[in-house]
């Protein structure tokens, strides 16, 4: 097997002339894309820094709605701390009326049974009544009689003693 004939070496001078062009080639794009990079690393910092900015102002919108929310929302705790004193003064007050209309209601539960006891007693009271006036009434027939009767002895006395003294 043969292998293909290599080309004669190059010399030293040509070789550092092909190293220093490609050197220079190199420092060349290099110095190309590093200030392509360049501005464009600095456009990509300025809108990092403008994303930055608006992400910072963001930031700021936020912590003041926060803090606003904070300022709603210890409003609103208060005013539902002062609905629940009230609410609950409230059914305290409720409470203390049921139970005294209970009180009442059995109070006059109470006396609507004695009532009622009462009220046959009341019938009985009457009727001795009505006849406690019945004999009053008959009494006082009786007493008017004896008073006519009375009189009419009286009548009778001075009739006489006046017959008497005659």
């Amino acid at each position: 097997l043969k292998h293909p004939p290599r080309p004669p070496p190059p010399d030293v001078a040509s070789l550092q002339r092909m190293l220093a062009d490609s050197e220079k080639a190199l420092g060349e794009a290099t110095e190309r894309i590093s200030k392509s990079e360049l501005a464009d690393t600095k456009g990509g910092i300025k809108e990092l820094l403008d994303e930055n900015r608006r992400a910072r102002e963001m930031v700021e919108r936020l912590q003041r709605s926060v803090a606003e929310r904070d300022v709603q929302i210890g409003e609103l705790e208060t005013s539902l701390k002062a609905s629940n004193d009230e609410m609950a003064k409230n059914r305290a007050q409720h409470t203390d009326r049921l139970k005294a209309l209970h009180e009442q209601v059995e109070t006059l539960r109470q006396v609507a049974n004695t009532a009622a006891s009462s009220s046959s007693n009341v019938d009985g009271l009457q009727r001795q009544i009505r006849e406690l006036e019945a004999r009053r009434d008959a009494q006082q027939q009786a007493l008017s009689q004896a008073s006519e009767a009375l009189d009419a002895s009286r009548r009778e006395i001075r009739e006489l003693q006046a017959a008497a003294a005659e």
